[in-house]
Formats: C-alpha cells, structure tokens, sequence
C-alpha cells in the first residue's frame, strides 16, 4: 500500500496541490490503476490533474484525472504500434490518521 504523508501534512495549505502532485508521479510504475487496453504503458509520459477536493472525518478523497500514452500491440497488418493517448479519472482516498493511500478507477 502506497503513503502520502506529505500530501496529508500539507492539506488545507497552499502546498497541497503540488505537493500531491510530486508524491504521485514519484509512485512507482503500475501503483496507480490506469485503465488501458492492456497494452504497455509508458509511464515518463503521464500527466496528473487534480479535479476535485473532498474530506470526511476519516478520509481525504481527491479526484484526478490521469493523461497517459498506451502503446497496444498491431494487428496482423504488418504495421507498427504506436501510442494512444489515453485519460482515466482516479480515486485517492488517504487515511487522515496514517496516510495510507487507496487507488481506485472512477
């Protein structure tokens, strides 16, 4: 299970945003669930977006959007694959007490 601590000290701040946004792109690869066709996903090329802020008492729940390449495998047609830009929104819920992040596609 993947941590945000620095995203969840910095909530309410100014720092917020960027600070989720540094700890996102340094997940490792496939920690966050992109919805694909299967192919692989070139994960230097992501881009993160932040659309929505939320929290409850036990949660901090973010909402992003994720803008990814895909390279899907060619048919029989003797072309090569070439990426596909792709987008999925994703779902952050980070435990107010100790940070444990939990990912899941929108």
């Amino acid at each position: 299970m993947s941590v945000l601590s620095k995203s969840l000290a910095a909530w309410e701040s100014p720092k917020f945003s960027q600070t989720l946004l540094q700890e996102l792109r340094a997940l490792k690869p496939g920690v966050l669930p992109l919805h694909g066709e299967g192919g692989l996903i070139d994960f230097s090329e992501i881009t993160i977006s932040i659309t929505k802020l939320g929290s409850d008492e036990d949660c901090l729940k973010v909402r992003v959007g994720v803008f990814f390449s895909e390279i899907v495998a060619g048919g029989s047609c003797g072309f090569e694959s070439e990426p596909q830009q792709k987008y999925c929104d994703v779902q952050i819920k980070i435990d107010r007490k100790t940070g444990e992040a939990i990912f899941t596609i929108c």
